[in-house]
Parts: structure tokens; C-alpha cells; sequence
């Protein structure tokens, strides 16, 4: 079984679907062609703040804030 193969497996049972990898660049899987797209969408969306912020010394959430909004909206952290 390929490395890609075992993080999909994994990814897709923990609902984490795409991850930067450094000095690589992103990977992402999905149950279907559609699915990995939408999933590389949501990472790059979610790296803009992160690129837009470098050097701004930004206000970085407490783990306990993580784990408030994770619980509020339902999802695994």
C-alpha cells in the first residue's frame, strides 16, 4: 500500500482531508475527484490568513478556545 494511500485512509476517517507538506507542497484526497478539489479549496482558503499575517504578530487562539469553537460547531480537532 502506497504512503498516499494510508494518509487518504487515515485523513478520511478523522475528517482531515488535506495538509501541507514542507518542502513538498500540498496533499489532499477525497472519496472522489470533486471531493479532493473542494478539499484543496479549504486548504488554500484556510492558508491565506497564515501568508497575510506573517510578521504581523497576530493573536493566536488558546488551545481552550480551540477546543470551545471545535465543540460549538461539532468537529474533531
Amino acid at each position: 500500500m502506497s504512503l498516499a494511500s494510508v494518509l487518504c485512509r487515515q485523513w478520511i476517517s478523522r475528517a482531515a482531508l488535506a495538509s501541507p507538506l514542507a518542502n513538498h507542497g500540498p496533499v489532499v484526497c477525497g472519496k472522489d475527484i470533486d471531493a479532493a478539489v473542494y478539499a484543496m479549496e479549504e486548504l488554500e482558503e484556510a492558508a491565506k490568513p497564515t501568508l497575510l499575517c506573517r510578521g504581523l504578530s497576530p493573536a493566536l487562539l488558546t488551545k481552550e478556545q480551540v477546543s470551545d469553537l471545535a465543540q460549538k460547531f461539532d468537529v474533531s480537532w
